[in-house]
C-alpha cells in the first residue's frame, strides 16, 4: 500500500530513563543511533530533559552535579555534524505535579533558570540548537503549571529570541482519564485557557495515543483550531509504544501506529515520535522494535540494507 501520510521526522531522546529501561549506550553507541536517525529520514532531534531530580546530562554548577559525564555534547556535536535540528530539554525536580502545585512552581522556575543559563554558556555556538522543549507535561489548565510555564516561556524568549519553544502535552482522553476525560470540544477549550495565559509559546505536539484508537482525528482537528486561534504551530507526538499492553511500554503494533499516524496527518505539519531509540530503533534492546523498523520502512518504501553499513560497524 502507498503511504498516505509524511512519515515521521522528529524524535525525542531519552537520554534520562525514567519509566522506560536504560540501554546504557557508549557515546559510540549514541553517534551510530544519530547515524541511523538521519538516513531514516529524522531531521529534529528533541533531548526530552535536560535533568531530571539528581540526573543531568552533562557537569551541571546549576544542580550540584558536576562529576556527570557531558552527553549532552554528544548529541550537540551529532547534530551539528549531522544537519539536524536540536531541541534541549528543560530540567523536571519530579515527575509528579508536585513541582508545580502549591507556588512550588517559583522553587522549579529559579532552579530551570540558573540551568538554562548554563545550558547557554556550554552550548550556545552551536547553529544546530534552535529551541526549547519545555520539559513539565499536562493534559488541561491548572494554575501552578500556567505559571510555571508562562514564566519558563518568557524567559527563554527574553535571552533566545531566535530560539522556538515546544512543549508535548496530553490529551485527557479515555486511555488517561477514564473516569474524568474530556471531548475533543472540552480539551480544546482546556487549551484555549493555557494559550491564552502563555503567549511565548510557538509549537505544541499531542501525544497522540492518550486517546483511543479512532479518536485522534477528532482530537487534532478540534486542537488545530484552537492552535491557528493562537498562532501556535501543531505536530504530532506519535507514541511508538504501546499504552494498553502489559508489561507496559512495549512496541507498538505497527498496523496502530499506521492507523494512528493516519488519523492526524491531515492536521499537523510536522510528526515527532516519542521515542525513536527504545521503540523503532534497529539498535534497540527490544527485537519487536527492530520487526517494526522493518515494517515501517517496507510501508514507507525505505531500503533497510542501507543501514547495514551502520549496525556492521558496531561489531
Amino acid at each position: 500500500m502507498k503511504p498516505t501520510m509524511p512519515g515521521i521526522t522528529g524524535t525525542f531522546i531519552d537520554e534520562i530513563t525514567a519509566d522506560i529501561p536504560s540501554a546504557n549506550w557508549s557515546h559510540d553507541d549514541w553517534r551510530r543511533e544519530l547515524d541511523i536517525m538521519k538516513l531514516f529520514g529524522i531531521d529534529t532531534v528533541i533531548i526530552i530533559r535536560g535533568g531530571l531530580g539528581r540526573r543531568v546530562t552533562f557537569p551541571s554548577r546549576a544542580l550540584d552535579l558536576t562529576h556527570e559525564d557531558d552527553l549532552a555534547r554528544v548529541f550537540f556535536e551529532g547534530a551539528q555534524e549531522r544537519g539536524m535540528k536540536l531541541f534541549f530539554g528543560t530540567y523536571v525536580s519530579t515527575l509528579s505535579a508536585d513541582c508545580w502545585r502549591d507556588g512550588a512552581w517559583k522553587r522549579e522556575f529559579d532552579i530551570n533558570r540558573a540551568f538554562i543559563d548554563e545550558v547557554l554558556e556550554r552550548y550556545s555556538s552551536y547553529s544546530c540548537f534552535v529551541g526549547w522543549y519545555l520539559s513539565h507535561e499536562v493534559g488541561m489548565y491548572d494554575e501552578g503549571y500556567v505559571a510555571l510555564l508562562q514564566h519558563l516561556a518568557a524567559h527563554v524568549k527574553s535571552i533566545t529570541p531566535d530560539k522556538a519553544t515546544l512543549i508535548s502535552p496530553y490529551f485527557m482522553g479515555k486511555v488517561l482519564a477514564p473516569e474524568g476525560w474530556l471531548n475533543p470540544e472540552d480539551q480544546a477549550k482546556e487549551w484555549d485557557r493555557v494559550f491564552s495565559s502563555t503567549p511565548g509559546i510557538d509549537i505544541c505536539a499531542f501525544q497522540d495515543a492518550t486517546v483511543p484508537l479512532g479518536e485522534q482525528g477528532d482530537y487534532f482537528a478540534a486542537m488545530r483550531e484552537v492552535c491557528d486561534k493562537h498562532g501556535v504551530e501543531l505536530w504530532a507526538n506519535i507514541e511508538t509504544f504501546a499504552r494498553d499492553m502489559m508489561p507496559r511500554f512495549s512496541p507498538v503494533d505497527f498496523r496502530v501506529l499506521r492507523d494512528r499516524m493516519l488519523g492526524s496527518a491531515p492536521y499537523v505539519s510536522k510528526s515527532i515520535t516519542f521515542e525513536f531509540s527504545h521503540f523503532l530503533s534497529p539498535q534497540s534492546m527490544y527485537p519487536s522494535a527492530r520487526n517494526l523498523f522493518r515494517r515501517y520502512c517496507e510501508y514507507f518504501g525505505k531500503d533497510v540494507s542501507v543501514f547495514e553499513d551502520i549496525l556492521l560497524s558496531k561489531e
